[in-house]
Order: C-alpha cells, then sequence, then structure tokens
C-alpha cells in the first residue's frame, strides 16, 4: 500500500465566521473520526512524516482561515477559538459535528496493492490508484469505496478486495482502454478477459469507443464477440495476434425486403488503426453501419476479412499481405452484405484462392482496390480469380427455415415472406461495381462473374495474368430442391465493362482470354442447344477496352441477347496450338440481337487452323421467339497469321447501321497479297456483292455472285462471279472471289504495291440457316 496521504478539501479555500464573514484567523482545527470525538492524526505532508502540533490531531489556520493538512479517510473537523488549546467549546457557527471526506483521501501504487488493503474505509471514499501492474503503466483512475457486492469484479470497473470485505467503483479514468481492464499487451499473456471486460462495461458507461495502445501487441487466444451497438475500437497501431478468427463483431440476425430494410442489427460499429499478425481482420457479422478502416493483416493461414449480412458498411485503406490459404479462402469476403463501399484495399503475395469475393447481396462497391502478386497453390490455380461476384443458390438446403440452412440468418433480396416461392427470386449478386480495382500477376483471372446481375467494371487494369474477365453462369433449369422455381435460373443480366486495359494474359488458368461470356454447362462456347426458352445474358455492354499480347480470344461473346461492344481495340490475340473452338480478336457466336461497332483488331495470330478476327453467328432465338439479327459497324480489320476479316455463320448478320440488305459503312481491311474471308452458311442461294478499294492506289472494284450451301454445309457458286466496276486500275493488281475450301467464300487482292492497304465492304450480305 502506498504511503502518502491526501490534502483535505475543507481548508483548501479558507474557513470564515458565518456571522461575521470574517477569516478564523488563528483559530485552532481539531481533526476527529467521523461522528465522534476521538482524535484523528493529520499530518503536515503527504508522506506522513510530519504530524501537527505537538502530534495532537490539531493545527492552527493561517490569517486566511486556511490549513495545508493531509490525511486519510473521513474526519469530523470542528473549530475553536486561539486561546481554547484544550478543545473544549467549538466556536458558534463553526462547522461542528460536520464530516469531511477528502475527494482524495488515500491512494495506491496498483490494482494488486488495492486489492490487498485490509483497511475500513468509509462508503463514499474516494482512492486513487496510479497503475495496473506497476506504478504509471496505465493512467490515474479513481475509485469510490461502495458496499460490497455492489457490482461484479470484472478487473476495471468493479474491484473487490482480497479478503471479500470491500469492494471499489471506478469513478474517474483519463481514457476507456483494454489497459483499464488489467490487459498487458506484451503478446503472450492472454488479453481476453480484458477485452470482454472493457466490451461488456462499455454499455453502462456510456462509452463508444475503446481505445489500445501504440506499441503493445494483444494475444487473443480466445474469440471475442462483439454484439452492442455504437461500439468502436480505436488500437491506435497496437497489434492484435491470436487465434484464425480472434476479434468477431457478431450481432443479432436480422432479415430485409428488396426495400432494404433490417431488423435485429446492431448499428454505427467500428474498428481502425488496428494491425492483425496471422489472424483474420475482424470478423463483422450482422452489422449495419459498421466501419472498418486503417487496418493491416500479414500471414493468416485462412480468410483474411470475412464480412456477413452487412448493410451500410465501409472497409477503407486496408493493406492484406503475405497469406497462405488452402480449401477455397479469400483475402476478402462480402457475403450476402447490401450497401457495402470498399475503398483502397490492397491485397498482395497471397496465395489464395479469390483477393476480394463479393457473394450475394446488392449495391455494393468497390473503388481503388489493388490485387498484387495473389496466386492460388500451383495444384489448383484456376480458381485465382481477382474479383469474384457470385450467387449462393447451394448454400441452403432446405431453405430458410430448413433443418441446416445457413441463409435462414442471411439477408433475402425478396418480396416474399418466403424467398424460396418468389417468382423473382433475385437473391443473386446485384449491382456491384469495381472501380479502379486493378489485377496484376495473378495465376489466375482478373474478374470471375458468376451468376448476378448489374455488375460494372471501369478504369481497371488486368496484366500479367492468365485472363481478363469472364461472365458465366453456372448452367441450365435446375432440379434441386434449393431452387424450385426453373424459369428464373440464369437471369444474368446488365453487364458493363468500361475504359478497362488487358495486357499480357497468358494460358495456364482460364486460358488466355481477355473477356469470355459462357455458359460452364457447354463451356467455352460449345454448341448449346438449339431452343433454349430464355437467353443466359441480356444486356451486355463493353466499350473503351484496350487489349494486347492475348493469349487467345480478345473478346468472345456466347449465347446473350442485346450485348453491344463499341470502341474497343484488340492487338496481337495469338491461338496458335489451339485446334478447336479458339478464335483471335471479337467472336460473336450464338447470340440475338449484337451491336457491335467501331471494334479493331489487328496483327492476329492463328495456327495450325485458320481463324478470323471477328465472328458472327445467331441460333439462338430471342424469349419472344423472335430472332435479331447481328449488326456490325465501323470495324477495322488487319489480319495477322492465318488470321482473316469476318466469319458469318448462320443466323441472321447484317453489315451497316439497320438491318438491311445495303450495305454503306463497314469496312474490313486486308494487307496486300492477303486473304479477307467470308463464311456464308445458307441454304437459300444468296447474291453475295463485295466492294473492294484502296484509297492509296485509287483502285475499285465490284463483284458478285450467287451462293448456297447444302446441308453438309459445302458451297457451291450458282453463278459466274461478276465484275461490275473497276475504276483507276493499276497495272499487275488483281481482285478474285471465289470458293475457298467448304464454307468460306474468299476475296483475294494481289497487288504488286507494297505500301498499299485493300479495303473490302461487303454487300447484299444476308445469311439465313
Amino acid at each position: 500500500m502506498a504511503t502518502e496521504a491526501l490534502q483535505i478539501d475543507a481548508l483548501w479555500a479558507g474557513l470564515n465566521d458565518p456571522d461575521t464573514g470574517q477569516s478564523y484567523s488563528g483559530a485552532i482545527v481539531g481533526f476527529f473520526e467521523a461522528g465522534t470525538t476521538t482524535p484523528k492524526a493529520v499530518w503536515l505532508d503527504k508522506e506522513k512524516t510530519l504530524p501537527t502540533t505537538a502530534g495532537l490531531a490539531q493545527t492552527t489556520l493561517s490569517s486566511n482561515g486556511i490549513a495545508k493538512v493531509f490525511g486519510s479517510g473521513s474526519y469530523k473537523i470542528n473549530i475553536y477559538a486561539p486561546t481554547d488549546t484544550g478543545l473544549t467549546t467549538p466556536l458558534s457557527g463553526s462547522i461542528d459535528g460536520a464530516t469531511y471526506l477528502s475527494p482524495y483521501s488515500d491512494s495506491y501504487d496498483t490494482i494488486a496493492d488495492l486489492k490487498a488493503s485490509t483497511i475500513s474505509y468509509d462508503i463514499g471514499t474516494k482512492i486513487n490508484v496510479y497503475g495496473y501492474y506497476t506504478k504509471g503503466d496505465v493512467g490515474l483512475r479513481v475509485y469510490e469505496v461502495v458496499a460490497t457486492g455492489t457490482g461484479t469484479d470484472d478487473g476495471g470497473t468493479y474491484i473487490t478486495s482480497t479478503d471479500t470485505l470491500r469492494q471499489y467503483h471506478l469513478i474517474d479514468y483519463n481514457v476507456w482502454s483494454f489497459e483499464l481492464f488489467g490487459a498487458k499487451g506484451n503478446g503472450s499473456d492472454s488479453d481476453v478477459t480484458a477485452f470482454n471486460a472493457a466490451i461488456a462495461a462499455s454499455i453502462s458507461y456510456s462509452e463508444s469507443t475503446i481505445f489500445g495502445t501504440f506499441g503493445k501487441t494483444y494475444n487473443l487466444d480466445v474469440i471475442v464477440s462483439i454484439i452492442q451497438s455504437d461500439l468502436g475500437i480505436d488500437f491506435r497501431g497496437a497489434t492484435v495476434i491470436g487465434v484464425a478468427l480472434c476479434l468477431q463483431w457478431n450481432g443479432v440476425a436480422g432479415y430485409t425486403d428488396k426495400s432494404g430494410v433490417w431488423t435485429g442489427v446492431p448499428t454505427g460499429n467500428f474498428v481502425r488503426n488496428g494491425k492483425f499478425y496471422n489472424t483474420e481482420l475482424p470478423y463483422a457479422q450482422y452489422q449495419r453501419g459498421f466501419v472498418m478502416e486503417n487496418m493491416s493483416q500479414t500471414g493468416v493461414s485462412n480468410t483474411a476479412l470475412t464480412v456477413s449480412c452487412c448493410q451500410d458498411s465501409t472497409f477503407r485503406n486496408i493493406d492484406i499481405a503475405g497469406g497462405q490459404a488452402e480449401g477455397g479462402q479469400f483475402a476478402a469476403l462480402f457475403l450476402h452484405s447490401n450497401n457495402t463501399v470498399v475503398e483502397n484495399v490492397y491485397m498482395h503475395d497471397y496465395a489464395y484462392y479469390y483477393a476480394m469475393q463479393f457473394k450475394g447481396g446488392r449495391d455494393n462497391i468497390a473503388m481503388n482496390c489493388n490485387s498484387v502478386n495473389v496466386k492460388a497453390p500451383v495444384a489448383d490455380p484456376g480458381k485465382t480469380a481477382f474479383m469474384v461476384a457470385y450467387y449462393t443458390r447451394g448454400d441452403s438446403p432446405g431453405g430458410p427455415s430448413g433443418t441446416g440452412s445457413v441463409l435462414s440468418k442471411y439477408p433475402y433480396l425478396s418480396t416474399s415472406s418466403d424467398p424460396w416461392t418468389d417468382p423473382d427470386d433475385q437473391r443473386a449478386t446485384l449491382n456491384t461495381k469495381y472501380i479502379n480495382c486493378n489485377a496484376y500477376n495473378s495465376n489466375g483471372i482478373g474478374y470471375d462473374c458468376i451468376e448476378s446481375q448489374g455488375v460494372s467494371i471501369t478504369r481497371c487494369s488486368i496484366f500479367d495474368t492468365n485472363g481478363g474477365i469472364l461472365l458465366r453462369t453456372k448452367g441450365n433449369v435446375p432440379t434441386t430442391p434449393e431452387h424450385p422455381v426453373s424459369t428464373n435460373w440464369g437471369k444474368e443480366k446488365d453487364f458493363l465493362v468500361d475504359d478497362v486495359r488487358m495486357k499480357n494474359l497468358g494460358t495456364l488458368a482460364y486460358p488466355g482470354r481477355g473477356i469470355r461470356v459462357q455458359n460452364d454447362t457447354y463451356n467455352y462456347g460449345q454448341a448449346l442447344p438449339p431452343l433454349i426458352p430464355y437467353n443466359p445474358f441480356t444486356g451486355i455492354v463493353i466499350k473503351n477496352v484496350q487489349m494486347e499480347n492475348i493469349s487467345l480470344d480478345g473478346i468472345s461473346i456466347v449465347a446473350t441477347q442485346g450485348a453491344k461492344v463499341t470502341n474497343c481495340r484488340i492487338e496481337n490475340c495469338n491461338t496458335v496450338g489451339y485446334s478447336t473452338n479458339n478464335y483471335s480478336g471479337l467472336v460473336s457466336r450464338q447470340n440475338d440481337g449484337i451491336y457491335i461497332d467501331n471494334v479493331t483488331s489487328v496483327d492476329t495470330q492463328s495456327t495450325p487452323t485458320t481463324y478470323y478476327t471477328m465472328v458472327s453467328s445467331n441460333t439462338m432465338p430471342a424469349t419472344d421467339g423472335t430472332n435479331r439479327p447481328t449488326n456490325i459497324t465501323n470495324c477495322y480489320n488487319k489480319g495477322g497469321t492465318n488470321a482473316y476479316g469476318f466469319a458469318l455463320w448462320a443466323g441472321e448478320n447484317y453489315f451497316g447501321n439497320t438491318p438491311a440488305d445495303a450495305i454503306t459503312t463497314t469496312t474490313v481491311a486486308a494487307d496486300t497479297n492477303e486473304d479477307v474471308r467470308l463464311e456464308v452458311l445458307s441454304s437459300t442461294e444468296r447474291a453475295v456483292t463485295a466492294e473492294i478499294f484502296s484509297p492509296q492506289l485509287k483502285n475499285y472494284y465490284k463483284i458478285s455472285g450467287l451462293f448456297s450451301c447444302d446441308a453438309a454445309g459445302a458451297i457451291t457458286q450458282n453463278g459466274a462471279t461478276t465484275e461490275i466496276a473497276k475504276i483507276e486500275t493499276t497495272a499487275g493488281c488483281s481482285v478474285s472471289f471465289n470458293v475457298v475450301l467448304a464454307n468460306y467464300l474468299r476475296i483475294q487482292v494481289d497487288s504488286n504495291s507494297n505500301d498499299a492497304t485493300w479495303y473490302v465492304k461487303w454487300e447484299s450480305v444476308k445469311t439465313i440457316l
């Protein structure tokens, strides 16, 4: 116990005669046990080394009625005339019989000293404590003596003496901290008890923030759950270590419908300024308005950051690095959360399946996020997509009320009280936006968007990965009890890819494709059934994309409705070594109502099989039974090795701005001495007309012929090729229009000029299966 006493507050400001108002100059003051006439010692110094006059419990007031006297505990203070040295008669109007409490009647160096004390303090006595384990290790706090059993000893707000005869209640402190409850922060001793105590006590003390201490390392070797509202943790740069998941914001399960109304979840919680090592970042579940900022995580062996069933939350300035994970883990997983903003998250140097994934939920946005050197184990590199939008139908066997259901606690995006019977059933990932989110050096792909709606990817870069952007559905009409509403399966729609750069896409995982749309049941655009009651993808817009050094297709659109591809440049696509189902540049197959405008594809490579820089086909009818055409306008192709202009496959395909036979705007480029090929699968005889010209040489040709194909696809030339016009022909130049192999028409331009570019405009081309 400390030996120091504290100054008695009754004598600080001076005592005056209440009748005359004059100072009790020179009066004698006597000190007694509270409520008695038994003298009680006082001292002239706080160390208790200087007793008052003659060792008696009395002193003399100064000319101002002031005495600097120190004591411990409670006193009765009487005032006597200067001549009443025997203290026989208190002065009239004095403060006779009153009990005075020093505001700090005693003090201790540590909590252990306080607990060990055997002094029987009066109720209401206030005591200073200068440290928790050693003097000065924690800021000063003040306790008040209360009746035994008033509260529960939690190591901070209530302290019970070792002999259980006294209890002390915290009434004043510098900062609400984990150290206030006994956290050591030495990296070895467990701090879980202190964390839980600080969190629990914050409600009764109306504390909205618990502070850590810079330089401390908190060991949370048991999961800590936080469920209350309006509580935050500011670690102030401290480090946290412990179990795989050590800090969990675990609120009460909520529910939301399409209006976004939540119930049963806490609001206003936050965590900031912490460093987590070999343990996950705080797990947030059933939170509203949750904020995580200025955090870092290093070396976790599981998912670094998991956010489940949250709304209106923000995660910013987070650094995730150096983790090792197996079994399909993530750097950052946002599960069934709505209106989530993820900003400035840097994920790097990880062996993870996914860097960031939004899985279910709606209206989420990621801005200024980067994935660098995020790679899965070599044994399973195909799952290392940088960012994934994913719809989890199969996560809830039996529906929300079924046994073993995990979605029973998730927020639903449904107008029905039972989402499983809602005909809309739009619990897919909706309206997820990625802005300036970049993927570098991954052995997976940049983006993998599975069974989602309203995904936009803008101002993003994908460099040195094995694939760019993959939009896909998982299959056909289901028969599982998890999803009985079969007509709504696969409503993937409203994708936007805008202002995206891609470079150096390799061949390891999802081989080398820039932007790919596919139905996984018919992987990589294999032949779809001739009649499907819906289109798996609708409303895709791809624009302002620049890509180069792509190992396979640049842009591949398969089985979609109403897609638009505009203002894109595709350079140096290379299908060398792939013999089937691989194309260069832009591929449009089995679509309905596609619009392609102002797309440039140059320097493509295709061996051993000849493929095309742009391909179009329609075999899928629209949902209303019609078949809208493909329109190709203002596109430029400059072929490379074994790669030529357009292939028009079965279905209705038009050049020009309107679905008409006349062509007015489209040009397809061919180098000197190079073929430009057109594939025409038409069971009806068609007149095909083409215009060929070179602006440098001012050569101008028009040629035409009648063509059809048989059931096997072999083209028959039904009429002689006719040269309609030839203008300013340069000697030595020639143009031919003839059949080359099955299914292909060729315009071949031969010229003796090495600096001429020949252009072809296909006219009067309409192919119908």
